[in-house]
């Protein structure tokens, strides 16, 4: 006994009941004599029997079912078939005849053993009546035409898919994908439930084995079948092989398209009416675009914008009267409630069946159009504002200005650039750039096609060579932009004259040139009585050393050792004079500019030799580095550059205790060497430090002003900069960079 707490289990009959009773069509159970064991209600409401006036009798009794093979297929079940499927037709008491499908399968008793069998039936009268639809169609085309119920079993499949599942059409009727295919795709058995469930087509790729055993691909397009009332009765489905040319999508789209408006799933709203306007057809896509029932056609004016009514009308009469094609645009209303623009095309025709002139056209989506034209015209408008504003801009600007396109063709020329370059706008633009630079024009010939509008020639950060229209020439500085525009590449070019800045710079380097020669000729006076004293003592020096050297070679028994040595002694001091005159003749030889390694150490002695000739109240400090000790320099400009900066430096000191000078050189990195030179006097003050380097600026009473402004010229001339800060002496500190050679330190 099952205790009172657990649930009670149906029975197996319980459940086969309850089952059959969920079910629409007819079940029904019977015994091996024919007997009606179970009856579910539809059948028992077709009969007209309760439950218990009918079981019990035999089936018989009440069969209005044609035979159609019925009894040789349950002699098969009753042999051990599994499952047999019957197609017939069953006559109704007021005589009508409906087609049926009859399913049959054994009902199996507790041993196994075939104790009667399950028959269920369904209505299939609408279903082959649709499929009647798609006869012509699935005949008349080489692809796959299939239509399926509610229940996703076949109600029609064309000779086509026949041949390519291998399949009989009594085989395929009836039965659903997986009944047919050994390996149904999932994805595909769930795309018609969507399409039944949802309304809307769908599409989707499989390959499937064929029954020649080939290996396909088809592209299948699933729409759903609608009654008159708009619902959804099945669905039917155009399945091309796309597996010959898989890419060929613009073919495989024209044959769908023929397909689709065969099958009334086009696109594209299709409709008919007679001459006088009267519509009497439109497919399904006006239902699914308007949400205006299919047979609601006549009232077409109310899925139409009101303001195009009369141009549809207007397009009607005028095609009416001429007989030829019509076209216009207008707006249909949409399900939401919003309007979409639509391109009207149709032709007049005679009705195949007799029924006098008609018109078939079509509506299509132009929405993206109509909105593409708009953006085309506001473009057109942005351009032409776009192109006059540039106008005034090249009118405006001070500089010639010439714009070209990626290929060096000309495209704008400006106001001051007819004026520079003697070219009026309308005889330039059209034509190369080369006109106007004669080493693009040479570079644009050996190059063919050039690689840039410019034909190779570098132009950043040098000058080029234009060339007016009389044939004269110029030297210029081009600055170009980059500009995309409307997936083009266009150049924007500034023509900077710099005739007058060339010139300028010629007559500042001579006078550079100039100052430094001065500035050399004023450092000599300030140390010419400094080297008079130096030049006295080794002259003196040597006299002396005559003098002695005489007195002993005239004396008696002269020592000739003795005189030899003094002789020698002053031609040392003499060579010591002469190297002072000949170091001060260098320093005032204006030659030419030679750099080569030179020792820093050396240059160093040599300008401390000449900037402290004579002064011995300086104490020195040297600091040489020895990985920086070779540069790259003229050794006299180098050596005027530290002189002067040793000279400024020790009339800093000047009346001042200590007097100390420092001279440091390290390297610094990207291959430099720092010549820093720190006195210990008074400092620079802070309102004068930023101004030092420039001409005719002194912190000197009588200072011309020019000779750290000719330092910075030389240092910057070998590729260095030299600025100034405050020592830690106190006073001020002076430092450059030359380039760093590899050399002995």
């Amino acid at each position: 006994m099952t205790r009172a707490s657990e649930p009670a289990t149906p029975s197996a009959g319980d459940l086969l009941a309850a089952l059959a009773g969920a079910t629409e069509g007819l079940v029904w159970f019977q015994d091996r004599e024919g007997r009606l064991l179970y009856a579910n209600d539809t059948t028992l409401k077709l009969l007209g029997l309760s439950a218990a006036e009918a079981l019990g009798r035999k089936a018989v009794e009440f069969d209005t079912f044609a035979d159609d093979g019925r009894r040789a297929a349950e002699a098969r079940i009753y042999a051990g078939s599994p499952i047999e499927i019957v197609h017939g037709n069953r006559v109704l008491k007021d005589g009508a005849i409906r087609h049926y499908r009859m399913t049959m399968a054994p009902l199996r008793d507790a041993q196994g053993g075939i104790a009667g069998m399950v028959v269920q039936t369904a209505d299939e009268t609408e279903a082959l009546r649709n499929a009647k639809i798609l006869e012509g169609i699935g005949a008349a085309v080489p692809d796959l035409v299939f239509a399926k119920d509610l229940d996703l079993r076949f109600i029609y499949a064309n000779r086509a898919f026949l041949t390519a599942s291998g399949r009989t059409l009594d085989e395929v009727i009836g039965r659903r994908v997986e009944e047919i295919l050994k390996r149904p795709n999932a994805a595909y058995i769930q795309s018609d439930r969507d399409v039944i469930e949802t309304g809307r087509g769908d599409e989707i790729q499989t390959t499937v084995v064929t029954a020649d055993g080939v290996r396909r691909i088809y592209l299948t397009r699933k729409f759903p079948l609608r009654a008159a009332d708009g619902s959804i009765f099945g669905l039917t489905s155009v399945a091309a092989d796309i597996t010959e040319d898989f890419d060929a999508r613009a073919e495989l789209t024209r044959t769908a398209a023929r397909l689709e408006t065969i099958s009334n799933v086009t696109p594209n709203i299709i409709w008919s009416s007679l001459k006088g306007g009267q519509v009497d057809f439109v497919n399904e896509r006006w239902f699914a675009f308007t949400g205006l029932p299919a047979d609601d056609s006549g009232n077409w004016q109310a899925g139409v914008h009101p303001d195009d009514v009369g141009v549809m009308l207007d397009a009607g009469r005028d095609g009416d009267a001429s007989g030829a094609q019509m076209e216009f645009e207008c707006r249909l209303r949409g399900r939401d409630g919003s309007y979409r623009w639509v391109l009207g095309r149709a032709i007049l025709h005679d009705d195949p069946d007799g029924g006098g002139p008609r018109w078939t056209g079509s509506f299509t989506d132009i929405e993206e159009l109509v909105d593409a034209r708009r953006q085309a015209a506001l473009a057109l408008q942005a351009r032409a504002e776009g192109e006059a504003h540039l106008q005034s801009i090249l009118d405006s600007v001070p500089d010639p200005m010439v714009i070209l396109d990626s290929t060096g063709i000309v495209r704008a020329f400006g106001t001051a650039a007819e004026a520079q370059l003697g070219w009026p706008a309308a005889e330039i633009i059209g034509r190369h750039v080369g006109v106007l630079i004669p080493e693009v024009a040479a570079a644009a010939a050996r190059e063919a096609p050039p690689g840039s509008p410019f034909g190779g020639v570098v132009w950043r950060d040098r000058l080029l060579v234009a060339q007016r229209r009389d044939g004269s020439t110029f030297p210029f500085e081009l600055s170009v932009g980059v500009v995309q525009s409307g997936g083009r590449t266009f150049y924007t070019g500034f023509v900077r004259d710099q005739t007058e800045r060339l010139r300028a710079e010629a007559q500042a380097q001579a006078l550079r040139t100039e100052l430094a020669q001065v500035a050399r000729l004023s450092e000599l006076g300030s140390m010419a009585s400094a080297l008079a004293h130096e030049l006295n003592q080794p002259l003196a020096a040597a006299a002396n050393f005559v003098q002695g050297s005489a007195r002993l070679l005239t004396a008696p028994g002269p020592d000739l050792g003795l005189a030899t040595e003094g002789l020698g002694q002053a031609v040392d001091q003499i060579a010591r004079a002469g190297d002072s005159i000949r170091r001060l003749r260098d320093f005032l030889d204006r030659g030419v500019s030679q750099r080569k390694p030179e020792a820093l150490r050396e240059l160093i002695d040599e300008a401390l030799t000449l900037a402290l000739a004579g002064d011995g109240q300086i104490r020195v400090k040297r600091r040489i580095s020895p990985r920086g000790a070779t540069v790259l320099a003229d050794r006299l400009e180098i050596q005027q550059v530290l002189v002067h900066l040793v000279r400024n430096a020790v009339e800093a000191m000047a009346g001042r205790e200590p007097r100390v000078l420092e001279i440091v050189a390290r390297p610094q990195p990207e291959g430099l060497a720092r010549i820093s030179v720190s006195d210990s006097g008074p400092g620079v003050s802070e309102g004068v430090m930023h101004q030092l380097f420039q001409p005719f600026v002194s912190t000197k009473p009588n200072g011309m002003g020019v000779g750290l402004s000719i330092c910075r010229a030389i240092v910057e001339a070998h590729g260095g900069r030299i600025w100034a800060d405050e020592s830690a002496e106190g006073g001020a500190t002076f430092h450059f960079t030359l380039r760093a050679t590899a050399g002995p330190g």
